[in-house]
């Protein structure tokens, strides 16, 4: 071999360095395993209960042995996927990224774009192990990779479709442990729901409340619902998605004439649906979910809802601490997120992450990440 002599020609010091570490950041390969998670008891949405998380956990390992971790969590009520899907669809796009550089995710994100694969848990769960292997091998925190913020990430916890007395009781000792905004789901009975928002106000008269309907209600239900608030001198601070995705000037018409704040979720789920939402002053904030968009999509949607004056929320499907804190790390990266919706991690039964910056008030401590995400399995 012959020797590199220093010359004009030849690499500075500097740049040599570079070099190498740029030759450390090639993705060697991926994997991909289920990831199932009991639930310590069900989790009732207008879409249905959730007793068992079955997501999928992605694993990149780089040339120099710098492991990163992603999370993928179907919802087929939400996006039709399912776990097999997503074991699928990662194992079918893994050659494509391998020999990549991981610090250049325009690279890899288009390699994925050109595969079909544009959105979802499956581009979700690759993308943020790509990211977090990336952060990992250049000791940068993932929110660093993202953005210059340092925003506060202080999560709500939801109230599932229960009963009113056990709604109470369930706001009560959420307030005492620290929680100042519950998120309470709806979409049943605009009556029945509404005495679980009053039960819940009942049980934390101070903490702010969201009401999620996920979509479930017609026009003429999420309005009788607002009234039944009204009535009982409850104003939420939001009402999330009350209608099904494709209604926007029905999500205009009950923002008019109920006079409360709409979040789009189910509704948003690109940048171009941004645009179309404030075209259609549909909604007056955004839930950006990983799960719907991956990372590199969800901070062009988060940069398109501030450009175009709207509000924004930070959620996810149902998750464990790993794909939750990444979302965490890009709101902190980012900012200007109001409302911050990433508590499933509570729900588990049991928790197979290490790495610990969700504290039981719902906060998340990212300080302590010194590189990625900072959270990885227990079990490699």
């Amino acid at each position: 071999m012959v020797a590199l002599r220093r010359s004009p020609m030849a690499p500075s010091r500097p740049l040599r360095r570079h070099l190498r570490t740029n030759l450390r950041m090639i993705v060697a390969r991926l994997s991909v395993r289920k990831l199932d998670v009991g639930m310590r008891e069900a989790f009732t949405i207008a879409g249905g209960a959730h007793t068992t998380v079955r997501n999928v956990l992605v694993g990149v390992v780089l040339t120099d042995g710098t492991q990163g971790w992603g999370e993928g969590a179907p919802m087929p009520a939400f996006n039709g996927e399912t776990q097999n899907g997503i074991l699928t669809a990662v194992r079918s796009v893994s050659s494509l990224l391998e020999g990549l550089p991981v610090d250049r995710p325009l690279l890899w994100g288009k390699k994925l774009d050109q595969a079909g694969l544009r959105a979802g848990s499956a581009r979700a769960a690759i993308e943020i192990a790509l990211f977090d292997a990336w952060g990992r091998a250049a000791r940068t925190p993932l929110c660093a990779l993202l953005g210059n913020g340092r925003a506060a990430v202080h999560s709500d916890v939801t109230v599932p479709i229960v009963d009113a007395a056990t709604a109470q009781r369930s706001a009560a000792r959420l307030w005492k442990r620290g929680t100042t905004t519950i998120k309470v789901k709806v979409g049943v009975d605009p009556e029945t729901d509404a005495d679980r928002m009053a039960a819940v106000h009942a049980g934390a008269p101070r903490a702010r409340l969201i009401a999620d309907a996920n979509a479930a209600y017609d026009k003429r239900s999420a309005l009788q619902f607002l009234l039944n608030l009204k009535q009982r001198r409850i104003r939420p601070a939001l009402f999330e998605q009350p209608l099904p995705a494709g209604s926007l000037k029905g999500l205009h018409a009950v923002w008019k004439e109920g006079g409360i704040p709409i979040a789009a979720d189910e509704s948003a789920c690109s940048a171009k649906d941004v645009v179309r939402i404030a075209r259609a002053d549909a909604a007056q904030v955004i839930n950006i979910k990983l799960m719907k968009s991956g990372i590199l999509e969800g901070r062009l949607m988060t940069e398109t809802a501030k450009a175009l004056g709207l509000g924004l929320m930070i959620g996810g499907l149902v998750e464990t601490r790993l794909s939750m804190t990444a979302a965490a790390h890009l709101a902190r990266a980012l900012g200007g997120f109001s409302f911050i919706d990433l508590d499933t991690p509570f729900f588990l039964s049991k928790d197979p992450m290490r790495g610990s910056p969700l504290r039981p008030d719902g906060r998340y401590s990212l300080d302590h990440a010194r590189a990625g995400i900072g959270v990885q399995p227990r079990q490699n």
